[in-house]
């Protein structure tokens, strides 16, 4: 019913994604250190001066607060309720409310290689929706030298971003990326949301976006090729409106251009 409990400890940081900066705070000593692992170069010391785009806060939840799902065999997809404002969000071992720049994270975990999980359930939908307000886009591609192969699950992004990586070209992502616009323009802004690929393996350099294409999974029983067919402005719009998760579930947002 709001934004209020107890905090794990006194830690906290920025983070910087795709030119908005969200500041993480109530963190436990040993969360702290993992996030620090997770994001590296991406957190920031926080300043008072800093134009923060939203605080988020986390709570403690007791264990007995979350079911235990065996998520073998499915894709796991966290609830998420929109509001004018944000959303509320369930999840495995995460609650989560955003009112405008202010967010709680309610969660049980405190090792860190779950946390980053747990907080990242919060930060997609959140940038997600904060993309679309400025004119951008959060798509589902994998990002290689400013080209986005947009597609679902499957189509092939992370293969697409090994065969960039193999070629000695700058790879962003092979899962999320950011389409942020720049006047007339648009750039692929990196982030740190990637499927296979490690983090050392993806650029942290911004590129202006060259192409938008599509991947579509073919079947090689069936004798089909590689091929290349042109996209029309309506497909292209197609495709990105398929591939930009999360703020497709919002009725609040979907009249936004």
């Amino acid at each position: 019913a709001r934004i209020a409990g107890e905090t794990w400890g006194s830690g906290r940081c920025d983070l910087a994604l795709a030119g908005e900066l969200f500041r993480i705070e109530g963190l436990s000593e040993l969360q702290l250190s993992g996030l620090i692992e997770r994001y590296g170069t991406r957190l920031q010391e926080p300043s008072e001066q800093a134009n923060v785009s939203a605080t988020l806060q986390m709570f403690r939840a007791p264990a007995s607060d979350f079911l235990p799902i065996d998520t073998r065999g499915w894709e796991y997809w966290v609830d998420l309720r929109w509001s004018e404002n944000g959303f509320s969000l369930s999840g495995m071992r995460v609650m989560a409310r955003v009112d405008g720049d202010r967010a709680g994270i309610w969660t049980c975990v405190e090792e860190p290689a779950e946390l980053s999980g747990v907080v990242e359930n919060v930060l997609r939908p959140l940038l997600a929706a904060r993309l679309l307000a400025g004119g951008g886009l959060l798509v589902h591609s994998a990002a290689v030298d400013g080209y986005l192969f947009a597609g679902r699950s499957g189509a092939g992004k992370s293969t697409i971003a090994r065969l960039g990586l193999e070629a000695g070209l700058p790879v962003l992502s092979d899962d999320l990326n950011a389409l942020v616009r720049e006047g007339e323009r648009f750039s692929i802004a990196p982030l740190p949301f990637t499927g296979d690929l490690e983090a050392h393996e993806v650029s942290n350099a911004p590129a202006p976006l060259r192409a938008v294409l599509g991947l579509e999974k073919g079947d090689l029983e069936k004798g089909d090729r590689e091929e290349v067919q042109p996209l029309t402005l309506a497909e292209t719009v197609s495709l990105l409106v398929r591939c930009g998760p999360y703020v497709n579930q919002d009725p609040l947002r979907r009249p936004l251009p």
